[in-house]
């Protein structure tokens, strides 16, 4: 088990206005141009703060942008729970998560982009971290599977195995609209063709 990092922990809870405000010019900050080429200095430039300002929050750049990627994942999370209300079923609140996850990429790339960034793969407790946001975001994927195969819409099948081959279908879709190839994000092709496989997996 990885032994849990201070450095990636918050320091302080401090205003949260200013905590908020931080956040939101750092994820504008890392998204334009990458965790790499960010510095603190950068943050505090686009936030209008002073540097002590961020340190009183976060112990270091790494954990300021774990803050920002839980903030994303939780602007993301509550927009499915949105789209998701007044589903009919547990297959139509499936395609509505899809149909959510492609308006979101469309109205907030930045979150996006901040998402798919390969930041520090050679820190294992980072790594960590950000494996657990990815785990919450599809723990409400494969309830919603597993809700659906024992309602008799889909199949009994490897409800793990399918909501990881959901999610890698997703962020490929997702991928394409941020790497500019000029294609449409198509929500009801991308929504048929989860369904689709879900209905015929075995």
């Amino acid at each position: 088990m990885t032994a849990r990092r201070a450095d990636l922990d918050a320091t302080g809870a401090g205003i949260e206005t200013t905590r908020a405000d931080l956040i939101d010019a750092a994820a504008r900050i890392f998204a334009a141009r990458g965790y790499h080429h960010t510095t603190v200095e950068d943050v505090v430039a686009e936030a209008g703060v002073a540097k002590g300002t961020v340190y009183w929050y976060w112990r270091s750049k790494k954990a300021l942008f774990l803050a920002v990627l839980e903030r994303a994942a939780a602007v993301y999370r509550d927009e499915l729970v949105r789209e998701a209300a007044g589903a009919r079923s547990a297959l139509d609140r499936l395609g509505r998560a899809v149909d959510g996850t492609m308006a979101f990429a469309r109205r907030r790339p930045d979150l996006c982009r901040l998402y798919f960034q390969p930041v520090n793969l050679d820190d294992d407790a980072f790594v960590a971290r950000r494996s657990a946001i990815y785990a919450g975001l599809i723990d409400d994927l494969r309830v919603t599977i597993r809700d659906a195969v024992r309602a008799g819409e889909l199949p009994r099948q490897d409800v793990e195995g399918s909501a990881r081959m959901v999610v890698g279908a997703v962020e490929a879709a997702v991928r394409a609209s941020l790497d500019g190839d000029g294609r449409r994000l198509d929500r009801a092709g991308l929504r048929a063709f989860v369904t689709g496989g879900l209905r015929g997996a075995r």
